[in-house]
């Protein structure tokens, strides 16, 4: 039950109130009307009301005295005011008008004087101590007539001078009211969903905790207080903590400043194991603090343990998280903070971008950031397959579906997915029949194993890849609009590695060391002149080219340093000076027109060192190839 207070401005207003109040569905409102004036006026019990409507001098006493009262405003109207003038013109004539208005009245005055023509003097107040003061300069500019508040106007009565109070209109008094009731209706319903919001905080089995851009903790649910004080502390004696007492070296400043989720494995008092996951909160883009998950590490390894077995049996797990992304670039972590608000919602997914951009890293990272992290992950080459074999591979068969079928038939990578994320990549090469299954499997949720006669339902959450422009193969008839916006719920476009080259350094250096290890070799010193040549290079196969390019070094560098020379005998060719106008690279680079003998010499080995670690890295690479096939 909500209680209202209305205030009307005049006495002989409480019937009108009353009158609109009862025409009015004010089911679970409890309302009174009280006529209350000035700001001195004694309004202890006020604080008992959830809503207050009042104006002027005692609207303002009001909103300054209960801050926490939901207030509002009886306006006061030009109409209003123009009557009360044209009242003040009758009884006393058109001589000087003074008009008294309170602070909170935002009406323009010399508008009213123009339009009325009247000799009028306008002052403000705000409380008594405002109107006592105003009294004398009344007197001073020899005014006929007061027009304002009931506050003024009774104390002009009292010494005499003649005023007409400001009245307020019966279409102001039903606005009023209507507007008290729906603020009424909107307090009640945020009160239940803050308080179906508590339930459902307080039934977690997951500690929650809450806290602002300060480390100041904000909300906290029942379960936080037992895991965080061993039940020694109520979850309302968390808020207003500091984050760093309550979870020391939480690290939350680096999430903050990355971004990107973080897991740790904490201890509490009574010697229970958690897992603390700390991620940002972000509103409408913006960070607005961070959000602590406590978990109880048995808890998640009893209910995850079988789903774990069964997704690394099978190898449909997702490697790489948002942390694995490297970026200095602004828009390409912009893409990343996109990412990973896609990864909070459920809905499918295309990643946009060229060849070696990354698409597969970002949709393994949107799998790992989301609920679906524990379920598998699916990737599915869909130019790498002709139509029938693809077609089986995602959907399935049954036993006889056709010549050669596998005995028990066998399960598609569609219900392999299940609860999970499959990944589409390449979709702009999927076949126009098969399409259409694929539009039938998103939008029924079920899918068909051929040669089957039943349906199978399925839970998964699709993210699609391309590098091709499906508008254009919609165009051209390749291509199903309708699939086209099922999948592309939400886009994310992946820019190439010439749009960000201050993240080339960032990259290389972390693939050099990388591969050095692998090799078991130093990580040689890179001068300033060798990353400024990378940074120029357009790096048409985008990152996987510079990852081939980077264990290339890694094997061939012998003399501790990568210097523009280095670069030239590995093979970085000058896309500045040998690519055409149309932008593809060059058909052969600088390495290629050298003789073998002068590699050899500037490397300081022998030609048959040379040809060993040329067959040593093609080998590596092939490796490597076969290992990033999904990439």
């Amino acid at each position: 039950m909500i209680k209202m207070l209305l205030v009307p401005p005049f006495k002989e207003l409480q019937g009108t109130f009353q009158r609109y109040v009862e025409r009015m569905d004010t089911r679970d409102m409890e309302i009174d009307i009280r006529h209350l004036y000035g700001s001195r006026t004694q309004l202890e019990d006020i604080s008992d009301y959830k809503i207050v409507a009042a104006r002027g001098i005692t609207g303002r006493s009001i909103r300054q005295r209960y801050p926490d009262v939901a207030f509002v405003e009886i306006a006061i109207t030009s109409d209003d005011i123009i009557n009360a003038l044209m009242e003040a013109v009758r009884r006393c004539g058109r001589g000087r008008i003074a008009l008294v208005l309170s602070g909170s009245i935002h009406i323009s005055t010399d508008s009213i004087r123009e339009m009325s023509g009247l000799d009028l003097e306008t002052f403000r107040v705000q409380d008594e101590d405002d109107v006592e003061a105003v009294i004398p300069e009344l007197y001073q500019r020899e005014v006929s007539c007061v027009v304002g508040g009931l506050t003024i106007c009774r104390r002009c009565w009292e010494l005499g001078l003649p005023s007409v109070a400001i009245r307020t209109g019966d279409e102001t008094v039903e606005r009023t009211i209507q507007v008290a009731v729906e603020t009424a209706r909107g307090i009640e319903r945020e009160r239940m969903k803050n308080h179906l919001l508590r339930t459902l905080l307080d039934y977690q089995h997951d500690g929650i905790l809450a806290c602002d851009n300060q480390g100041i903790v904000t909300e906290a649910n029942v379960q936080a207080g037992y895991f965080l004080t061993h039940g020694t502390s109520l979850a309302a004696d968390l808020v207003g903590q500091s984050i760093d007492e309550l979870l020391p070296d939480s690290g939350w400043r680096d999430v903050a400043a990355k971004g990107v989720a973080k897991d740790e494995m904490r201890e509490f008092a009574g010697g229970m194991m958690t897992v603390v996951r700390c991620m940002p909160m972000l509103v409408d883009g913006q960070e607005a603090g961070m959000l602590f998950l406590v978990r109880n590490a048995e808890m998640i390894r009893d209910t995850d343990s079988q789903i774990q077995k069964q997704v690394r049996q099978n190898g449909f797990t997702a490697q790489y998280t948002f942390g694995d992304i490297l970026a200095q670039n602004e828009e390409m972590k912009q893409r990343i903070v996109s990412a990973y608000k896609y990864a909070q919602v459920d809905a499918n997914v295309l990643l946009l971008g060229e060849t070696g951009t990354g698409k597969e890293m970002f949709a393994q990272s949107i799998h790992n950031a989301g609920a679906r992290r524990h379920y598998p992950f699916v990737a599915v080459n869909c130019a790498a397959l002709p139509e029938q074999l693809l077609e089986s591979e995602m959907f399935g068969y049954s036993e006889g579906a056709f010549s050669g079928a596998k005995k028990g038939g066998k399960i598609g990578l569609f219900e392999l997915a299940h609860k999970g994320t499959i990944f589409l990549d390449e979709i702009g090469e999927m076949p126009m029949n098969l399409q259409a299954k694929l539009l039938r499997v998103l939008q029924e949720k079920e899918i068909r194993r051929i040669g089957d006669n039943k349906v199978i339902s399925i839970d998964v959450r699709v993210i699609s890849a391309t590098n091709i422009s499906i508008r254009e193969k919609i165009a051209q008839g390749k291509f199903r609009s309708d699939l086209y916006y099922r999948i592309n719920l939400l886009e994310l476009r992946l820019p190439p590695l010439r749009e960000r080259p201050e993240d080339v350094e960032l990259i290389f250096r972390r693939l050099l060391e990388r591969y050095c290890r692998e090799a078991q070799r130093p990580v040689p010193m890179v001068t300033g002149e060798a990353i400024a040549m990378m940074q120029s290079q357009p790096w048409y196969g985008n990152i996987r080219e510079l990852r081939n390019f980077s264990e290339r070094l890694a094997i061939l560098n012998d003399g501790g340093v990568i210097d523009r020379k280095q670069l030239e005998l590995a093979g970085l060719l000058d896309y500045s000076q040998t690519a055409g106008e149309s932008g593809e690279p060059p058909a052969a680079g600088h390495r290629e027109r050298l003789r073998k003998e002068d590699i050899a010499k500037e490397l300081g080995i022998s030609r048959t060192t040379l040809w060993r670690r040329s067959k040593q890295e093609a080998k590596r690479r092939n490796e490597q190839l076969k290992r990033n096939e999904t990439e």
